[in-house]
């Protein structure tokens, strides 16, 4: 296995970044919509080509795909790109669509539909194989866009937002079957969910404004973030002190319309489970906590409210 290094100046696009994937490892490339994501990944994949970029494959000259002297095309890299639209070929068969990329590398018909029956069954698919594409449900569709990514056998895996067009059950049951297919894979799945991030990924890349904000293991990005974004994405607070940062989970403060504590103000209330999660800006960043709405002041639920806020004394600094 090798790993995937991506540089990348688009300045129509506001992008100037960096992405680094090690070998066998996923990486979550996490931000909002407009942040670059896709536009890394189009870089990566050759589907966009900016006059500054660098995209290495592994650490041989010979898999270099783009650099100031070089542009290897989309089809000559070895890197496959999923997104949300399963683009399947209409007219064709489900085992057809699967076999194409196979076919394409050169395998013969019979060991080309071997491959594809292959991945139809670890993807679950394999009834389908005889289905026309344009009749498949959308979770169906892209279980076979997934197949069909990985019957090419890509030294690198690229998917931008892969679930974003799917129901909440399809959605999940995806999820999930991603979890077991990209096990030492190296893979880059483009998203702004933190499900994805925390059930497909090992390590985490956080785009903002075009730019890397943070980086790092899943673990340490989502429970010890550095910008506001990762920390409201992960549900947490996050506080800039002199020595470091804090990163409170909700059920770690408390508000009280008036005592001792933070002083800030609730900037927005959002429904949480069986609860409400209240965001409140202070001085040194945001925090968050969840309260019953209905036992609670209602000023407690009001954006704009001044309250004040205690943080329990286990939470710790980090820098």
């Amino acid at each position: 296995m090798t790993g995937l290094e991506c540089t990348a100046s688009v300045p129509e696009r506001g992008v100037d970044a960096s992405l680094s994937v090690r070998a066998g490892r996923t990486v979550a490339l996490l931000g909002p919509n407009g942040s670059g994501k896709s536009t890394m990944l189009a870089v990566a994949a050759g589907l966009l080509r900016p006059g500054v970029a660098s995209v290495t494959v592994g650490e041989s000259p010979a898999l270099t795909c783009h650099d100031d002297r070089t542009w290897v095309p989309p089809h000559r890299r070895p890197i496959t790109l999923l997104t949300q639209d399963p683009s399947l070929f209409a007219g064709m068969s489900v085992l057809e669509n699967v076999a194409f990329g196979p076919r394409a590398r050169g395998l013969s018909r019979d060991a080309a539909r071997a491959a594809a029956h292959g991945w139809l069954e670890r993807t679950g698919v394999a009834h389908l194989a005889f289905a026309r594409a344009e009749s498949l449900s959308g979770g169906q569709a892209q279980r076979v866009a997934i197949a069909r990514a990985l019957a090419t056998e890509p030294t690198v895996l690229l998917l931008d937002e892969p679930l974003a067009a799917l129901d909440v059950d399809a959605a999940g049951e995806v999820r999930a079957l991603l979890a077991g297919l990209l096990t030492n894979v190296t893979a880059v799945i483009a998203t702004h969910h933190l499900l994805d991030a925390a059930l497909l990924a090992d390590d985490v890349v956080v785009m903002h404004e075009g730019r890397v904000a943070e980086q790092g293991t899943r673990a340490d990005v989502l429970t010890r973030p550095r910008h506001e974004f990762t920390a409201r994405l992960a549900g947490r607070g996050l506080l800039r002190t002199p020595t470091g940062f804090l990163a409170p989970s909700p059920a770690q403060v408390t508000l009280a319309v008036t005592g001792g504590g933070l002083p800030g103000t609730i900037a927005r209330v959002e429904a949480h489970a069986e609860s409400t999660r209240v965001w409140v800006d202070v001085p040194e960043g945001i925090l968050a906590s969840d309260v019953d709405p209905v036992t609670s002041p209602p000023a407690l639920v009001t954006p704009g409210t001044a309250v004040t806020c205690e943080i329990a004394p286990e939470v710790s600094t980090y820098t």
